[in-house]
């Protein structure tokens, strides 16, 4: 119903529609009914972010407000790319108000 009528709906995931990097950070834009929160005291669970090295390093989130989550990686000086839940381990930590988590997302496409 939700897309057939463009209406928001309980069962859309919060989404990443698009990111840019700004200096060491890197800047997410969340689609999501509200600000994003985490069920552990630090919401880190899931971020990674890789430079011109293409090593992905675990990264924290330094800012989380309602459309915008900006993420930073000590071991990154120049960020070019992060995954969010990419792992064989990785589990999702960023949940909106009705429990649903943010997806996985990867915007890297290397071998």
């Amino acid at each position: 119903m939700s897309k057939q009528y463009h209406t928001q709906s309980v069962f859309n995931h919060p989404v990443i529609e698009a990111w840019k990097i700004n200096g060491n950070k890197i800047v997410l834009n969340i689609k999501s009914l509200d600000k994003l929160k985490t069920k552990s005291k630090e919401a880190s669970g899931g971020f990674q972010i890789a430079g011109e090295d293409k090593l992905f390093y675990a990264a924290k989130v330094v800012k989380n407000v309602k459309n915008q989550i900006i993420i930073e990686s000590e071991k990154v000086v120049h960020p070019i790319a992060f995954r969010y839940c990419f792992t064989n381990v990785g589990i999702p930590d960023l949940f909106d108000s009705n429990g649903l988590p943010l997806l996985q997302y990867r915007s890297d496409n290397w071998k």
